[in-house]
């Protein structure tokens, strides 16, 4: 166990060099306001209710505010977390000692968990799979009844995955195979407590859509969108590489669902929790993005836990048929094979690293820019931030990345397309007396007044001379003809709205 941790350690040691990427900045922008009112912190960042994120960074800020690597070691920490929780799934669901080992080692080592660990806006998939390894350890097995305490855990695994990504809607699936293979429950009985969690589920669903009706226009009902399950399945089996979008069907797609479907089977048959189970945590998670035509290896995340037991547990299976003679080798066949996925996957990591180190260079020249001008925000005017660079750094690192292709959130509006505008110049400025608000409608009534212009370019920021007299009426030239621009403004808190004064510690050598 120990060598597990030290060796994810040593693994992704190089994330501590990095900076905040992207959306990060947003996410960690958000918890700060979460600070000074607290409702925040049950509330959703642009549609996408994931409280729990906002809770850890929360904490992040009170520990480090303006530090990246305290960002990124609390991702690593709950990537090792999980990992662990699920050695301990592994084991409460029947495997061995070795094999329950090796399911966590692997998750920790593989390249479809590595996103989470690398980007701090991702942490919430660490955070699911945490709460339902969680829920697999404190619910019941055979002959275990609904204690107290083993009531009040599993209630509070399923809080954590609700606040965790909406995902969690599949958790009543999951429970119904608990419930079946893990505590041995049949017919009405094993769907009592499922039900209810489904009740849980569909009131969720209601009220989140009554909040947020839009379909965020991800998704697109098409057979090649169906391809990404065989395009994952084989992925898992290392016969097809990764790909994230543009699903094509395949012999080494088909041969992988195949091999599922028969691992499925056999689990079924020999009633395995941890087959059974891993074969839920396999596929369940993929049903709510089902119609969404991308697979980010954040998606890919929780599946191949699910994979890895569903796996490991046909070895058991298979094992407990073989002689005496025949057992040993065919474990020590397993377990080279596993070694070989552990040191592909490790590999595969590192590459990714060394893609997200070269993201954060392009962050880094971004922030350097901002904290030229950043002195420049007032209270009195708002800012215009217009975007005139002519190079695409996301475009050229997405077609010379060392990793798997990847998926690259373009922010069209923001300077060079990499950070919200407003927690760009809130982070750079990094006074915790302070926000920096982007205004969503720049042609709003109250911003018919005089404010300052920045234009970006690739040497960086310049500010125009003359201010504008009219902000909304300047903004509304500028989308007429199709510039690029954000509206952002500088806010101050009230000094009582302050919650805590370690917000105000700095790290050393960072602004």
């Amino acid at each position: 166990m120990a060598a597990m941790v030290a060796s994810t350690i040593w693994l992704y040691s190089p994330v501590l060099s990095l900076e905040l990427l992207g959306d990060d900045y947003h996410w960690v922008q958000h918890a700060h306001r979460a600070l000074h009112h607290p409702w925040l912190l049950l509330a959703d960042l642009d549609s996408f209710y994931r409280p729990a994120s906002t809770w850890t960074l929360a904490v992040d800020r009170l520990l480090w505010p303006w530090w990246p690597p305290g960002y990124h070691a609390t991702n690593l920490a709950l990537h090792g977390l999980t990992a662990l929780l699920l050695v301990a799934a592994a084991r409460r669901l029947g495997l061995a000692p070795g094999p329950a080992l090796a399911v966590g080692w692997l998750w920790a080592f593989s390249p479809w968990a590595c996103e989470s660990a690398i980007q701090v806006a991702i942490r919430f998939e660490s955070l699911l799979l945490a709460a339902w390894c969680l829920m697999i350890l404190l619910w019941p097995g055979k002959d275990e009844g609904w204690r107290p305490v083993r009531i009040g855990g599993v209630a509070a695994a399923v809080a954590l995955a609700m606040a965790s990504k909406e995902t969690w809607a599949v958790t009543p699936a999951l429970a119904w195979l608990l419930e079946r293979f893990q505590r041995g429950r049949r017919g009405r009985e094993a769907l009592l407590v499922p039900a209810l969690l489904a009740s849980l589920a569909l009131l969720y669903s209601s009220v989140y859509f009554s909040f947020f009706p839009s379909d965020k226009g991800y998704f697109q009902w098409q057979a090649a969108t169906f391809a990404k399950i065989p395009q994952q399945l084989a992925g898992f089996f290392w016969l097809a590489p990764h790909r994230p979008a543009e699903f094509i069907f395949s012999i080494p797609l088909s041969l992988a669902v195949l091999a599922t479907v028969a691992l499925g089977w056999l689990g079924w048959r020999s009633a395995s929790p941890a087959m059974t189970v891993g074969l839920g945590l396999l596929l369940l998670p993929a049903l709510p993005t089902l119609g969404v035509p991308l697979l980010p290896l954040r998606h890919c995340a929780a599946p191949y836990a699910g994979f890895l037991l569903l796996v490991a547990g046909a070895l058991a299976e298979l094992s407990r048929r073989l002689g005496p003679r025949a057992r040993p080798v065919a474990w020590g066949v397993a377990a080279a094979i596993a070694a070989l996925a552990a040191v592909g996957g490790a590999l595969v990591v590192r590459a990714e690293l060394e893609d997200a180190r070269r993201l954060s260079a392009a962050h880094q020249v971004v922030l350097a820019h901002a904290r030229q001008v950043a002195w420049m925000l007032s209270e009195e005017r708002p800012v215009l931030v217009v975007r005139a660079e002519g190079t695409n750094v996301l475009k050229e690192l997405g077609e010379s990345y060392l990793g798997w292709p990847k998926l690259l959130y373009v922010r069209e509006k923001d300077p060079a397309a990499l950070i919200d505008a407003a927690a760009l110049f809130w982070w750079v400025r990094a006074r915790p007396g302070e926000d920096v608000v982007r205004r969503d409608d720049p042609m709003a009534a109250d911003l018919h007044r005089p404010g300052e212009v920045l234009i970006y370019t690739e040497g960086g920021f310049r500010r125009v001379a003359a201010p504008v007299d009219d902000v909304a009426a300047e903004a509304r030239i500028l989308a007429a003809r199709r510039v690029r621009f954000r509206v952002i403004e500088l806010r101050r808190w009230q000094r009582a709205q302050l919650t805590s004064p370690s917000s105000s510690v700095r790290k050393p050598g960072k602004a």
